[in-house]
């Protein structure tokens, strides 16, 4: 298991996209407990600053990462019924 300190701003946005993603997790206040790498943990890390914006906004919004992946930009706009979106 790896560790990595959440801002507290987004650990429910994280903690959403952690069970979206079906990944196993352990919080200890801000401590994330998982088996994700450095760079998986940066990627949900976004994804969840993206869901923080896009609820408190109302816009959809997707990180530069997400944006220039085609395959997952089908899927994503497909389930979340969405023609637009803005990148962060």
């Amino acid at each position: 298991m790896n560790t990595f300190e959440v801002r507290k701003e987004i650990k429910n946005d994280l903690r959403k996209v952690l069970i979206l993603c079906k990944i196993p997790y352990k919080f200890q206040e801000n401590i994330l407990e998982s088996p994700i790498t450095q760079e998986m943990f940066e990627d949900y890390v976004s994804r969840a600053e993206c869901e923080k914006k896009s609820r408190e906004t109302g816009m959809t919004y997707v990180s530069q990462k997400e944006a220039e992946n085609d395959a997952y930009m089908a899927v994503f706009l497909h389930t979340r019924k969405e023609k637009s979106y803005c990148i962060m």
